[in-house]
């Protein structure tokens, strides 16, 4: 059992898993001009934040063999459905949620006389981040239990219960279709000749180059081009990195645009980052989150579906033209823990 209380919460999540959604002053080469300063250019959060009064305590059941990254697959998935919904609103009570094979079910719990906290979205994202942060420190994947409270009070739990256990053959990912060139080995593997994750500095370089696309099943306008480059770590990070950036996400509606958004998974071993293309013409950066979102659903999912998880780089276009890059990458002072 865990126990995060009051004040500390919010510390306590930022340190297993410190993302960050940050907006910085565009590049140099953009105008500095005040309509740059709008509500979708200066939305700055710290990672999805706990309400004041805010605790939870943990159950999580040992002794379970699901496989890890199987668990990450649908914790992933069920996190980008909830990401897309209002996250002030009310979960049903007696809800229950089946995504591949994983079953998320929450409940409210009777408080005393003249005093209801009611469940909402907002706290079922943090409980789930919190348990797979959990989860993944005890090693044990299958069954949890949050007891989620309001100033010392029991309002709405959370069971987290895999259904079945399968081994590590993990179910296909997405419907996305790739339309890239056959891959090669090094394009497979990482290219450890590339120098880095892309930046504000290079992301228009034209010496970028992206062999492999994903086009979105939802919506075949949208395509992600990526390349894999530099050095390997085990998938569950890299779905926790995505986790985290859904979860980070979810407080933001999906048209609000964004020039920098990035944070890491809870053990700081692997980081997230996008940069949004500016519009000179409209004087507006183009990615928006809800763009992020399905890069940090399908991106992640088809990289574990290659069993090629490590360094990436990707870019995101919607009709044809470039709306943003970004990477998965290896911190330069990493905590590394390769499996």
């Amino acid at each position: 059992m865990v126990y995060i209380s009051g004040s500390s919460l919010f510390a306590t999540l930022l340190s297993l898993c410190p993302s960050t959604i940050s907006l910085l002053l565009p590049p140099s080469s953009l105008p500095q001009a005040p309509a740059l300063l709008n509500t979708s250019y200066l939305n700055q959060l710290a990672g999805p934040v706990a309400p004041p009064g805010f605790e939870m305590t943990f159950f999580v059941e040992q002794g379970h063999t699901y496989d890890p990254t199987n668990f990450y697959i649908s914790t992933v998935e069920a996190m980008y459905n909830l990401s897309k919904r209002d996250y002030e609103a009310a979960v049903r009570v007696g809800q229950s949620e089946v995504v591949r094979g994983i079953q998320f079910r929450y409940f409210e719990k009777q408080q005393q006389q003249g005093r209801r906290t009611a469940l909402r979205n907002k706290h079922v994202v943090l409980a789930i981040l919190a348990a797979l942060s959990q989860m993944d420190k005890e090693d044990d994947f299958g069954a949890a239990l949050v007891e989620m409270n309001q100033y010392k009070e029991v309002f709405g739990l959370m069971k987290i219960l895999a259904q079945d256990s399968p081994g590590p053959e993990r179910p296909r990912s997405t419907q996305a279709t790739d339309v890239g060139k056959n891959i090669t080995t090094a394009e497979r593997d990482g290219d450890p000749t590339t120098k880095g994750p892309i930046t504000a500095d290079n992301m228009n370089s034209t010496n970028l180059t992206f062999s492999q696309s994903i086009i979105d099943p939802e919506d075949p306008t949208l395509v992600i081009e990526y390349e894999r480059y530099g050095e390997a770590f085990a998938c569950k990070t890299l779905l926790g990195a995505s986790l985290d950036a859904l979860a980070s996400s979810a407080p933001l509606d999906g048209t609000t645009t964004i020039f920098l958004f990035q944070g890491t998974v809870w053990s700081k071993e692997v980081a997230y980052r996008t940069f949004s293309v500016w519009e000179e013409s409209e004087r507006r950066f183009l990615l928006n989150f809800a763009m992020i979102r399905r890069a940090m659903l399908l991106l992640p999912m088809r990289i574990v579906e290659g069993q090629s998880c490590g360094e990436v780089n990707f870019r995101i276009l919607h009709g044809g033209e470039p709306k943003g890059h970004g990477s998965f990458f290896i911190p330069s002072v990493p905590n590394k823990k390769v499996s």
